[in-house]
């Protein structure tokens, strides 16, 4: 399940209007640019091969967050459906970009809502986030796409103070590990991969366990140093990256980029 590929898109100039749950003060977009500007290049120096980096659109302004609007399950690309109606539209530009890679291409359909960020994919198991943005009916309609093609389904319920399951966790494949705050990490117990935990606070560290590895290289987020700590002693070289002005519009690491 090795992943080499990455596409990304610039942050508009209205992503201080940004979707959020609390106020975490206004977002400097000049500064936003830069962080993501550097992010892009640190995924590139661990090894993805950035094959699409999309323009901006004012429009949308969530639309840099590339890992809401599909998921991907191997050669099927699994267009979802976003539950806030400022985003819709977000899909169509994303599907665009991606669907000359995949060979099959599935959708979630009214009324079922399903969000990027709420689905934790691994080798054999989705573990999906049930959430203000991900409901039953999304959920069950991503399950039979994905049973087939040989994954089974785990529903995680998340609290209303979290917005997608992935902030929490993430998983790494060519380690074969899945990171993860203590809060999420009874709902791995059976999983067949490696589980690192990394306590994280309400603050600027709450996405210490969304990461991004390729190999043995991890980039985490600047803002929780005991992810940098607790990777490096599992062996890893870690990229620590500030992306605080994503944090502000509750914007987790992994939501800036989709790999394939």
């Amino acid at each position: 399940m090795s992943q080499n590929f990455a596409i990304v898109r610039t942050p508009g100039k209205t992503i201080n209007r940004g979707l959020r749950i609390f106020d975490r003060g206004e977002v400097d977009v000049d500064l936003a640019r830069e962080q993501h500007e550097k992010f892009c290049r640190v995924l590139k120096d661990i090894g993805y091969n950035i094959v699409v980096w999309m323009s901006s659109n004012d429009g949308l302004p969530d639309s840099v967050f590339v890992e809401d609007p599909a998921v991907i399950l191997g050669d099927t690309l699994v267009m979802t459906r976003l539950a806030r109606p400022e985003r819709r539209g977000e899909e169509k530009e994303l599907e665009k970009e991606l669907q000359m890679h995949f060979q099959n291409i599935q959708r979630i359909t009214d009324p079922g809502l399903v969000e990027g960020g709420d689905v934790l994919v691994t080798d054999d198991t989705l573990y999906i986030g049930l959430s203000k943005r991900t409901d039953i009916v999304g959920i069950n309609q991503l399950s039979r796409i994905a049973e087939p093609l040989g994954y089974n389904t785990k529903t995680i319920i998340l609290p209303d103070d979290r917005l997608h399951l992935k902030g929490e966790v993430t998983y790494h494949p060519d380690t074969n590990t899945i990171t993860t705050t203590p809060r999420l990490a009874p709902e791995f117990k059976n999983a067949q991969q490696r589980i690192i935990e990394i306590p994280v606070d309400d603050g600027l560290g709450r996405f210490g366990a969304n990461c991004i590895s390729k190999g043995n290289k991890i980039i985490t987020t600047s803002e929780c140093p005991m992810a940098e700590k607790i990777l490096s002693g599992y062996g890893y070289e870690v990229f620590p990256v500030d992306l605080s002005e994503f944090n502000k519009i509750d914007g987790a690491m992994s939501c800036l980029a989709k790999f394939f």
